[in-house]
């Protein structure tokens, strides 16, 4: 019985120039799809004993008993089943082995993303601790830099404060002296007076002297 819903099945080919076409219930289809279809029936190349030639009947009933057992096989469909079993079978190691690759290949994966997930939490690890660090960097400088201005504040009011007490001394040196000399000035000053006031004097005198000296003798 053909695997299809339908009393009538209509299997049709189409020989082109170019083509070679199939057709299910006018439907179009592969060459393997009528032939999956036409083995799962019954009827395979494997199996020539549909029709029987002529001559064959007297081959058939000479025939051995094991003969007559692989030609029973034959056209019940076992030899066309063991075929397909051995294919398939061998379809299975096929498979078995593609799958043993694939278990391998998804547990060397699966490895290699342990590994790099060890790796992700050492470099997060790595970055926390890096920021951390630049912190702390920037902490320490920016208390450094607190502290050196500090210092320096400190040492600018130091020096403005050593300036102011070095120029008020300097005022007062400079008024001291200023006081020194109008002292010595004002100490100075009536002695002069007197001294020039003596020395006009004498030059008077000998003036007068001189002038008379020349008066006496001209006489």
């Amino acid at each position: 019985r053909l695997a299809v819903a339908a009393t009538t099945v209509t299997i049709r080919r189409t020989i082109g120039w170019k083509k070679d076409e199939f057709f299910l219930q006018r439907q179009r289809c592969t060459k393997q799809e009528i032939t999956s279809l036409l083995e799962g029936a019954g009827f395979s190349k494997q199996n020539p004993y549909y029709i029987v030639q002529q001559g064959k009947v007297q081959a058939l009933c000479t025939m051995s008993d094991l003969e007559r057992l692989r030609l029973l096989q034959q056209v019940a469909g076992t030899v066309l089943y063991d075929e397909k079993k051995r294919d398939s079978v061998s379809h299975m190691h096929d498979n078995q082995g593609r799958l043993d690759q694939v278990n391998d290949l998804l547990q060397e994966m699966q490895d290699k993303l342990a590994e790099l997930e060890s790796e992700k939490q050492e470099l997060q690890a790595y970055q926390q601790a890096d920021r951390q660090r630049r912190a702390l960097s920037y902490a320490l400088y920016e208390k450094e830099c607190v502290k050196a201005r500090r210092q320096l504040i400190q040492i600018d009011d130091e020096r403005q404060t050593h300036l102011t007490q070095t120029l008020q001394e300097l005022h007062q040196d400079v008024k001291a002296v200023h006081d020194q000399i109008r002292n010595v000035e004002s100490s100075v000053l009536p002695v002069s007076n007197a001294s020039y006031k003596r020395w006009t004097q004498q030059v008077q005198r000998t003036r007068k002297q001189a002038a008379a000296s020349k008066t006496s003798g001209s006489i």
